[in-house]
């Protein structure tokens, strides 16, 4: 599954900018989790509407024949992302489920969680990126972070799956204008169910200030695995 393919939404949300602060206005945002089950080829999506918190939970199962019996092909995807003033925060899970069929094909269960907003600062801003490391091994399964300048479209940050396993922590300087971050995080199961977690914080303007919050917060929200 790819952003590209969920162009239905949201970005924007609603056109209307909304002020985070004095000196950051988030201007556009594209958030959604998709689900996909491939014994009935379902894909399921959910978006958020507006900048408001998105809290949802997506499932697409059902029920398929294995060599050795019935199973169940799934895919869920749990996320609870918040704009605050200082901060962009995701976390959550990601759940998938398949076999071997009676015909002897692969069903995959696969679950997706996107986000990305759009901002602009009118000052000097330090910012900083905290995440968990990416849940899968799986080299199709996409994990990304990405800071971009929109007005110069310059990466300042980005990391992704083609990268060693890692968690991220890292921190910079913004110069006044529209920004972008994204984070995308993918799994795609074709075994017994199997539950990873995710957490995300972009936190801006002040990285210092925030950090003991964001590493209580990310743990506090952490689910476990099944």
């Amino acid at each position: 599954m790819r952003a590209s393919s969920v162009l239905c939404g949201v970005l924007g949300g609603s056109l209307a900018a909304i002020a985070a602060r004095g000196d950051l206005i988030y201007t556009s945002q594209n958030r959604f989790v998709e689900v996909a089950t491939s014994v009935n080829e379902q894909v399921l999506t959910d978006a958020a509407e507006d900048f408001g918190p998105f809290i949802t939970t997506l499932t697409s199962s059902v029920i398929f024949q294995t060599p050795t019996g019935p199973a169940e092909n799934e895919g869920t995807t749990s996320i609870d992302c918040q704009l605050d003033p200082n901060a962009i925060i995701a976390t959550g899970s990601l759940t998938g489920a398949g076999g071997l069929n009676v015909n002897g094909n692969l069903e995959v269960g696969e679950a997706e969680a996107f986000v990305f907003v759009t901002f602009t600062i009118t000052e000097l801003t330090p910012w900083q990126i905290l995440a968990s490391q990416r849940p899968s091994d799986n080299p199709e399964d996409e994990w990304e972070i990405e800071l971009e300048n929109v007005g110069t479209g310059t990466n300042i940050f980005r990391i992704d799956e083609t990268a060693p396993p890692q968690s991220v922590n890292v921190s910079g300087m913004l110069q006044p204008g529209t920004y972008s971050i994204q984070f995308e995080v993918e799994m795609s199961v074709a075994s017994a169910e199997e539950t990873e977690t995710f957490d995300f914080l972009f936190a801006i303007p002040s990285p210092g200030g925030v950090s003991a919050f964001a590493v209580a917060s990310l743990l506090a929200c952490r689910r476990r695995r099944r």
